[in-house]
């Protein structure tokens, strides 16, 4: 139950759970169901990442196609999650815009710019 709990929570956290709830074996659905689109595929991802209570988290690629609502979420759940995790993520969006302390920019595996937040605590 405490486990069910938890899940239910993270997914909460990322705003996955009403999507989960409405599919027709809700949290026994299974992951190749096409009605999961790659948004919300993402979305699950990093409800089960929270789960796990990892130190720190990496992304690779944040889907362009996420809708406004679900982009404001991660938003405020990644700076939620900054104060205690280390986040590393590898994005062309600009969601962690004001979010980085510490911002990098790989061009061919050389790093172009580096650049530390002014405000933002290492």
């Amino acid at each position: 139950e405490k486990n069910k709990d938890i899940i239910f929570e993270s997914c909460k956290k990322v705003g996955v759970f009403d999507f989960i709830e409405s599919l027709p074996d809700k949290f026994e659905t299974s992951i190749s169901n096409p009605e999961i689109t790659p948004s919300k595929l993402f979305l699950i991802s990093l409800a089960m990442a929270l789960v796990k209570n990892s130190s720190y988290l990496a992304i690779y690629e944040i889907p362009q196609t996420l809708t406004k609502k679900e982009t404001e979420t991660l938003k405020t759940l990644f700076q939620e999650i900054s104060l205690s995790k280390t986040i590393i993520a590898f994005t062309h969006t600009s969601i962690f815009d004001n979010l980085a302390s510490q911002t990098f920019v790989i061009e061919k595996g050389i790093i172009k710019k580096h650049t530390l937040a002014e405000n933002k605590s290492e």
